[in-house]
């Protein structure tokens, strides 16, 4: 076994100086192996080195690959992800293959055979998933799906909503007269 030693502060990631249009040119992918298997799996691989920055910022790029890796957050036009996870993206597409998106701002999302957590979109697309929280002008879901809350102008196709807008607003409603009572209740104790 040999010692690493730690590397120099000057090979830390810093900030790009890149133009916002050279950020965008760009295409980041993220795999558990190297596409032409020069490299280590398990590290991320860029065909154009990404905007990346050691702050938490955004990757900003045309097009986001993600395969059996993960990443926080993309600012991109697509985002695919297969077999990985997203903690937050912001596209005009949004493709999840067995993977995970915390959330989601975007255009269309496709689920298939994962999971989504929060979704804004205009249209969504779920298969064999769960998700959360969708909210979308149009849903159309499609093989046994689950929902938990579920906001949509359209919805296409057998889906199991666990919370619907009556149901939430109900909740709400129940909500905000037990939070009233338990703070009568407590002022009535505090007097007495």
């Amino acid at each position: 076994m040999t010692a690493q030693t730690p590397p120099e502060p000057s090979a830390r990631p810093t900030r790009s100086r890149r133009s916002p249009a050279e950020n965008r040119a760009t295409t980041f992918k993220a795999t558990d192996g190297p596409p032409d298997g020069a490299s280590r799996p398990g590290r991320a691989h860029a065909a154009t080195p990404p905007a990346v920055a050691a702050d938490g910022s955004a990757i900003e790029a045309d097009r986001v690959e993600i395969r059996q890796a993960a990443l926080g957050r993309a600012d991109a036009r697509e985002v695919e992800v297969i077999q990985g996870a997203i903690g937050g993206v912001r596209a005009d597409h949004v493709s999840v293959r067995q993977g995970i998106v915390g959330g989601s701002v975007t255009g269309s999302l496709e689920v298939n055979q994962g999971i989504a957590r929060t979704v804004f979109a205009n249209r969504a697309t779920v298969s064999q998933s769960f998700a959360r929280t969708v909210i979308a002008n149009e849903v159309q879901v499609t093989k046994a799906t689950g929902i938990g809350l579920l906001i949509a102008r359209h919805v296409e196709g057998d889906v199991k909503v666990l919370l619907d807008w009556r149901g939430a607003a109900i909740m709400g409603a129940v909500g905000g007269l037990v939070a009233g009572l338990v703070r009568t209740a407590r002022r009535g104790r505090r007097r007495a």
